[in-house]
């Protein structure tokens, strides 16, 4: 469900799969891991994100602040029709991709 991989200056953590109130426990405990922040940019890709509700967008929100907290970048680098269904609902494009980055 995550994944997650070092590369260059960047950590990629690729989520797949439901983000809802039934999993993200799981999910927060799998980005746990101390590498996650390690290098100067973490780039989230949500391509194969199935369904999300509030839950999994505050995963993202989270992490987002967090990244900011610590000075790192932070990109959504790919999403699902059921990420950008969501985040148009929300209104929050703008908040999360400040660059008009992601698909």
């Amino acid at each position: 469900m995550v994944q997650i991989e070092k590369k260059s200056d960047k950590v990629i953590v690729t989520i797949d799969g439901e983000m809802n109130i039934f999993n993200a426990q799981e999910i927060t405990n799998s980005l746990k891991n101390p590498d996650i922040f390690s290098l100067s940019t973490l780039e989230i890709d949500l391509s194969m994100v199935s369904e999300i509700d509030s839950s999994g967008f505050q995963i993202i929100v989270a992490l987002k602040k967090q990244c900011e907290s610590e000075g790192k970048g932070f990109v959504i680098k790919d999403k699902s029709d059921a990420v950008n269904t969501l985040m148009e609902l929300y209104r929050v494009s703008e908040y999360l991709l400040p660059h008009g980055g992601g698909n």
